[in-house]
């Protein structure tokens, strides 16, 4: 006999990428850091290079907030 009760479903997603119009990454640079907009294009370039052109082994591209949490550290201390 099958159940009538319908299984609830869950999405978890961090608000960002292609389901989103959100970019974190690109919104905490540029509020905390001088031209912290200009540093996030730069880096998310480094970011793709890294990831399309170098092709780094067990890199993963959309590393940018990665990228930039060590500057942002510096610069908020």
């Amino acid at each position: 006999m099958r159940s009538t009760r319908r299984q609830k479903r869950l999405f978890v997603t961090d608000c960002e990428g292609p389901l989103s119009k959100n970019d974190n990454a690109y919104e905490l640079a540029e509020h905390f850091m001088p031209d912290g907009a200009r540093f996030f294009a730069i880096v998310s370039k480094y970011d793709d290079v890294q990831a399309d052109v170098v092709e780094r082994h067990g890199y993963k591209a959309g590393d940018t907030l990665r990228l930039i949490l060590p500057f942002l550290k510096a610069y908020l201390s």
